[in-house]
């Protein structure tokens, strides 16, 4: 089982690889288990988030973000087995998913 809190009210627990993202500029939450895991608009991801990852395959996060958000070094991930666990508290994910692409 995987648990991902992003603070606010915004968890999950799923039996696989889960995701909680809190917006503090809207207040919203989104939440997601690995097995049902949907693409997310990068241009939504304006201001200021706490986003939790817990155990997500690396090909997983690539389809959520776009996989030409996702830097080279990331991609080659997505095929070794390998699982994500991220958690980041206030940060700004449009500067950080131009980082991952560049």
């Amino acid at each position: 089982m995987a648990t991902c809190n992003a603070g606010h009210g915004c968890s999950i627990t799923c039996p696989n690889g889960c995701a909680a993202i809190y917006n503090h500029d809207t207040g919203e939450c989104t939440t997601w288990c690995e097995s049902s895991a949907t693409a997310i608009d990068p241009k939504e991801l304006g201001g200021t988030f706490n986003v939790e990852i817990n155990d997500m395959s690396p090909s997983v996060l690539a389809d959520v973000i776009g996989e030409n958000l996702m830097g080279a070094r990331f991609k080659t991930l997505a095929g070794s087995g390998e699982r994500v666990t991220l958690k980041m508290e206030d940060a700004d994910l449009s500067a950080l998913l131009d980082k991952l692409a560049g």
